[in-house]
């Protein structure tokens, strides 16, 4: 099944040389201007359709400061960007993403993370996380493209992709990237989720009982 899914994943990614491709849209985003934390955005949900491959990206303001807490481990990123998704319901989706190094315009520490629901949330997600922070990359730092989150298995529901990293230009910054989607059989999905689940089960009865007193 998985190979199957790569390869619906690979003729996505081959819609960009098509001109296949779209923008999604910034659902919200928070800066730190001013030494306050600043939220804006649309809250637009983004719904997913495969294949296609998308494009993610934003241009950032300069004179930011970093972030305040909540949370502590903010201190060194200046701007959280969140792309709200949403997987149609009776459908599934696997989705990657990948950012150029050349993309990269007086950004460091540029990482992103994947988590369920519809609010984005600085710290500790307010959803499930299905894919933690990415490695962070950094402008200037190598060339080609890295894969920033690996293929994924989506079921259908409501979803956040986000982008943080820390801006160093006095002129600002800016990042882009793709985001490539590919259709999964929604059988297929309900059977990884029902092994997930019999796997639950069977550690619950693995489990030795207490005797009674």
């Amino acid at each position: 099944m998985f190979k199957k899914v790569l390869a619906s994943l690979t003729f996505a990614f081959s819609l960009h040389a098509a001109g296949a491709h779209a923008a999604l849209v910034l659902g919200a985003q928070t800066l730190n201007v001013g030494g306050s934390n600043v939220t804006t955005g649309s809250g637009t949900v983004n719904v997913l359709s495969a294949p296609s491959l998308e494009t993610l990206g934003n241009t950032l303001p300069s004179g930011l400061s970093n972030l305040l807490a909540p949370p502590a481990s903010a201190a060194n990123y200046n701007f959280y960007d969140d792309y709200l998704l949403n997987v149609p319901n009776g459908s599934a989706a696997a989705i990657a993403t990948s950012f150029s190094f050349g993309s990269l315009f007086n950004i460091n520490q540029l990482q992103i993370r994947l988590y369920s629901g519809n609010t984005p949330t600085l710290g500790t997600p307010a959803g499930v996380t299905i894919q933690s922070w990415s490695s962070p990359i950094s402008a200037g730092t190598f060339s080609g493209t890295v894969v920033s989150l690996p293929e994924t298995l989506l079921a259908s529901g409501n979803y956040v992709l986000e982008v943080r990293g820390l801006v160093t230009g006095t002129a600002g910054g800016s990042y882009s990237g793709q985001l490539a989607v590919a259709p999964v059989p929604v059988p297929a999905a309900l059977w990884l989720l029902g092994s997930a689940l019999g796997l639950v089960g069977t550690a619950s009865r693995a489990r030795p009982q207490q005797k009674q007193s």
